[in-house]
């Protein structure tokens, strides 16, 4: 009864969660398209403006009209998942987008994303300001106006380096995209592949591997999250031509039938997932990332690529650190 609540709870809380960003969605929407009205009727309203001005404004005030549009007729990803999931019913992993081939990116969760659309958003919704701000230092009829709108430029920069700042560990290490093998991930089998740096290789570097399963929930607002299962260990590293590392794991995990709790089919909201986090040990080379993969039933248990000899050795330097009774 009790796990009952909390599943009826969680599926509540879903709901709700999906309602809101439809509402935020469409004001949001709707907002770009007046804001893209109101600058297309002011510009034609102003005196003495000159049919080039009125072109460009024109111009700048289509970018949140076309947007809001885009944003109207968006459907939304779960409703996506489902109709993919219901196309292939017997590969349910393939219902994530990001599952699609054996290329897995890293997770960065909603806040980088959050904040790069912001600073996209930003700079469009007032791209028209920022024409009108350069257009009067240009001509030097500077207004109280004009000095008043000058956090808009200033503010959309700041998002702009923000989003900057997130791009830079992709620059410095490269993709660093992850190649399962097997793919998918096996319950009762392996769970293994390689990552790919584009950083020398140095032998006195080490990396640490841990895949867990994790459960998150949102109680009285605030997340929780529960590893039912995780094990941890010092990947294997290599050279990968002259400039480039490749980093090697395997793990071994429980059937199905000893997990607490079972992984859901699409490991996105208040439920499991598996999660294989894979870190530098010196703090000052910086490099983690974190990996959501699938991992299911399925026949295939066995790694095809990865030599006995490096599984053997991956094997003795595992450690269960997690295991719920």
């Amino acid at each position: 009864m009790k796990e009952e609540r909390r599943e009826n709870t969680n599926e509540a809380v879903n709901e709700h969660e999906a309602r809101m960003d439809k509402i935020a969605m469409r004001a949001t929407a709707w907002l770009f398209i007046l804001l893209s009205v109101v600058g297309i009727i002011a510009a034609a309203l102003e005196q003495e403006t000159h049919p080039a001005d009125f072109l460009i404004m024109a111009l700048l005030c289509a970018f949140p009209l076309i947007l809001g549009v885009i944003m109207l007729f968006y459907v939304p990803p779960d409703e996506r998942r489902e109709k993919r999931l219901q196309d292939d019913p017997h590969s349910p992993w393939r219902a994530n987008l990001a599952w699609r081939s054996n290329n897995l990116t890293p997770y960065s969760g909603k806040k980088p994303k959050l904040v790069i659309f912001t600073a996209v958003i930003w700079n469009m919704a007032f791209a028209v300001f920022y024409w009108m701000i350069w257009r009067d230092f240009s001509s030097g009829e500077v207004s109280s106006g004009t000095v008043q709108m000058l956090f808009l430029p200033v503010a959309g920069a700041v998002l702009l380096l923000w989003s900057l700042s997130f791009a830079l560990p992709r620059l410095r290490f490269g993709p660093a995209l992850l190649e399962m093998d097997p793919f998918p991930g096996a319950l009762g089998g392996h769970v293994g592949g390689s990552i790919v740096l584009n950083r020398r290789y140095d032998p006195q570097q080490r990396y640490s591997a841990s895949l867990a399963l994790i459960e998150w929930s949102i109680y009285g607002g605030e997340i929780r999250r529960l590893h039912f299962w995780e094990a941890v260990q010092t990947a294997h590293a290599e050279a990968d031509g002259e400039k480039r590392t490749r980093l090697v794991f395997h793990f071994e995990t429980p059937p199905k039938s000893e997990l607490i709790r079972e992984p859901d089919e699409i490991p996105e909201g208040p439920h499991c997932y598996w999660q294989l986090h894979i870190k530098s040990g010196s703090p000052v080379f910086g490099f983690s990332r974190r990996y959501r993969i699938p991992v299911y039933e399925v026949r295939e248990k066995q790694s095809r690529h990865l030599p006995e000899k490096l599984i053997a050795k991956l094997r003795q330097n595992t450690e269960v650190i997690t295991e719920e009774e």
